[in-house]
Formats: C-alpha cells, sequence, structure tokens
C-alpha cells in the first residue's frame, strides 16, 4: 500500500464519494413487482404489487418510481434537518454523537409530525426487519444441511478459490486505502499488517457462523472517526451495539426513516470528497501558458497524468 500514491488515494475518495451518493437516491424511489418488464409497452405501475404483497412464487420484475409530492417533501425535510444536526451539534458538544442525534431527529420528525399530517415516509421496517438470532457455526444450523458443499471435493476448491482470492485482494486493497486516510485524518500511524491479519481472522470466523464476508468501510469509518471514535476500543464497541440492534433492539431500528439515514451518508459524501482536488483538475484543462501565469497560482499546478489517474 506504500506504493499508492497520492493521486490515487484522491481519485479512491471522490469515487467512494460518488458511488455512495449516487446510491443514497434509491432511498427516494418506491419499488414494486410488476408482471411486465419495466421498459415494456404495456408497463402499468398500477399494476404492480409492493414487496411486502409480493407473491414469492410469481414471475415478475422489480421495477422503481421516484416519491412525489408531500412525501417526497417531508423526506427532504428529513434529510435536511440530520444533515444541519450533523454540522451543527458538534460546533456545541462533542458528548453526543451527530450521526446519531440526526437519525434520532429524523425519527421524532416522522412520528411528531410527518404520520400525524396523515403521510408517511419509508422507514428501514419497509425495506426489511434487521431482526436476526445468535450465530452458530454452519456445520450446527439445519438450515445449512443440505446446502454445504462437500471439502473432500476438488471441485469445490475449483469454483471457490479464484472468486474468494479476488474478493480478499479487493477487499484487503480497499482496507488498507481507508486505513491510510483515517491515519491521514487522526494523525496517527496505521499499523497494516495488524488490519490485515484482524481482517482475515474476522472474515475465516464470519464464514464459520454462516455470515458474509466483508471489508473496511470508508462510510461506516468515516462516521466513527468524527463522532470522536479514534481508537481500537470504538470499533469494538460498533460491532458489540450491532449484535445487540440485531437481537433486541431491532424494533426501534425498524421505525427510522431512510430520508434520515440517507442525510447521515450525504454528509459522509460532504466529508469523504477531496473538494481541493477540483481545482486541480480544472487547473490542468488550462492551457499550459495560464497555468503559468500568476493570474492562476491559486490553483494547483500538477502534471496532467497525475489528474488523468484521480479522474
Amino acid at each position: 500500500i506504500k506504493l499508492v500514491g497520492h493521486p490515487v488515494m484522491l481519485g479512491f475518495c471522490n469515487g467512494l464519494a460518488i458511488v455512495i451518493g449516487i446510491a443514497q437516491f434509491h432511498s427516494f424511489k418506491y419499488s414494486r413487482y410488476c408482471p411486465v418488464a419495466c421498459d415494456s409497452p404495456s408497463y402499468d405501475w398500477n399494476e404492480c404489487v409492493a414487496i411486502e404483497d409480493r407473491d414469492l412464487a410469481m414471475d415478475d420484475f422489480k421495477c422503481d418510481q421516484w416519491i412525489t409530492g408531500a412525501v417526497a417533501g417531508f423526506q427532504a425535510l428529513e434529510v435536511v434537518a440530520t444533515m444541519l444536526i450533523i454540522w451543527l451539534l458538534p460546533r456545541l458538544t462533542k458528548a453526543i454523537p451527530s450521526s446519531l442525534a440526526g437519525i434520532v431527529l429524523g425519527t421524532v420528525i416522522e412520528f411528531a409530525i410527518v404520520r400525524p399530517a396523515g403521510y408517511e415516509t419509508p422507514t428501514v421496517g419497509d425495506l426489511g426487519s434487521i431482526k436476526g438470532s445468535f450465530p452458530i457455526p454452519v456445520w450446527l444450523d439445519d438450515q445449512y444441511k443440505d446446502l454445504l458443499p462437500s471439502l473432500s471435493d476438488p471441485e469445490t476448491y475449483r469454483i471457490c478459490l479464484p472468486v474468494s482470492a479476488t474478493m480478499a485482494v479487493i477487499g484487503l486493497v480497499e482496507s488498507l486505502m481507508t486505513l491510510q486516510l483515517v491515519g491521514q485524518i487522526t494523525n496517527k500511524k496505521p499499523s497494516p499488517r495488524a488490519e490485515a491479519l484482524a481482517q482475515g481472522a474476522a472474515n475465516i470466523i464470519t464464514g464459520i457462523l454462516g455470515g458474509m464476508g466483508g471489508c473496511a468501510m470508508i462510510g461506516q469509518s468515516m462516521i466513527n472517526v468524527k463522532s470522536g471514535g479514534v481508537t481500537r476500543i470504538s470499533t469494538a464497541f460498533a460491532g458489540a451495539f450491532l449484535l445487540v440492534i440485531i437481537l433486541v433492539a431491532y424494533p426501534a431500528i425498524n421505525l427510522v426513516p431512510v430520508a434520515s439515514l440517507a442525510g447521515v451518508m450525504f454528509m459522509v459524501v460532504i466529508g469523504t470528497f477531496e473538494w481541493h482536488s477540483l481545482s486541480i483538475v480544472l487547473a490542468s484543462l488550462l492551457p499550459e501558458k495560464l497555468r503559468k501565469s500568476r493570474r492562476f497560482q491559486w490553483m494547483r499546478k500538477v502534471k496532467r497524468s497525475d489528474v488523468f489517474i484521480i479522474v
């Protein structure tokens, strides 16, 4: 990871910010299952059914439609309120995590203003409950009894190893780049070796318990750092609280409006995107004479090849 240049880091941060930002706009769409394809001439949104009312035996298509009217306005209100709290609260006190306060405010708006007015915006529970049970090893879980491949069959390794190796490399590179970014923010020297060993051990244990492998995520990492979590204790508590939420506190989380979560992630986008890189890109588009003139000294002068890497 030491060989990764600064232009690569800029492009990495900007690319992730753009991807995260675009993903949030799905929160402002209705999803339904329709009997015909979404681009079919006979497509009619009124003939589609909500996800929770769908007959699992139906051979249908998932289609999306933008939320409009008063519901869209209330969603925008929840997004803006959440973002304002995240921006303003740290200036007053850091005793309360601003992201948590923003989510609480969005939930209050939903049930104190929106619902009494006769409207509803989508909540986490509408997308699917996060209720879960305490994990046990897959060998002891009856639901995996007929699904586990034979470990003595060479075909198992032929199928799994290429995919797992690709995921491991991609996940490790993204984790180490996120680690380097967090180190720059906190002014602390990161330990790539410890991160790699911890991530590998965690993914092995997760797989044994029937979970999905993963890596460091820049969105959650930025929220953690901005909330004051700069030590390993914060990650341990994050995992512990997530387990408590899945086992016990899921009814409360299901009430959180999706728009409020989108507001949190929009603030992550603002904090992750390297805005000064825009001046670098703009400067690279100017003719050479203008780039060297005193009038444009405020722009950073870098090689166009580096700008190409950033983009």
